[in-house]
């Protein structure tokens, strides 16, 4: 019980969304950023998300490999 509790905490301790953290508005500056990348770049999409019901703002993606892969990215499911 004691084991599982600390492995919670340690897996969870990497969120970086604590109280006082930044990377809620880290993710919002992201996701701003990458809709005007969108809007400015590929025509229509303006008038696309107008009309979507949500949108999920997936953020430049992090990604490396040497043997076996790893990615990692910060997004939000934006509710229109």
């Amino acid at each position: 019980m004691i084991a599982g509790a600390a492995a919670i905490t340690l897996a969870l301790a990497g969120c970086d969304n604590g109280l006082g953290g930044t990377g809620a508005q880290v993710i919002d500056a992201r996701a701003d950023t990458s809709l005007n990348f969108m809007y400015n770049t590929l025509p229509g999409t303006q008038d696309l998300s107008d009309n979507a019901a949500g949108m999920l703002i997936m953020p430049p993606v992090t990604e490396a490999s040497f043997g076996i892969g790893g990615s990692f990215w910060l997004g939000f499911l934006l509710i229109c």
